[in-house]
């Protein structure tokens, strides 16, 4: 007996963008109220120079 699924899986690369955007800036809005918005600046530098030195290496 066979029970595999009929078609392709469901592409929800667009679901996981959008909530990924929301969690990070949730984060960010986290991170404002508890420390300051000096912090958010930093962890924002932070972030943007950890992915573009993984790009530079990709």
């Amino acid at each position: 007996m066979q029970n595999h699924p009929i078609g392709s899986a469901p592409d929800y690369t667009n679901a996981f963008m959008a909530m990924s955007g929301l969690i990070l800036f949730m984060t960010f809005f986290v991170i404002a109220a508890a420390v300051g918005y000096l912090w958010v600046f930093l962890t924002a530098f932070g972030l943007n120079k950890m992915i573009a030195l993984i790009s530079r290496k990709i």
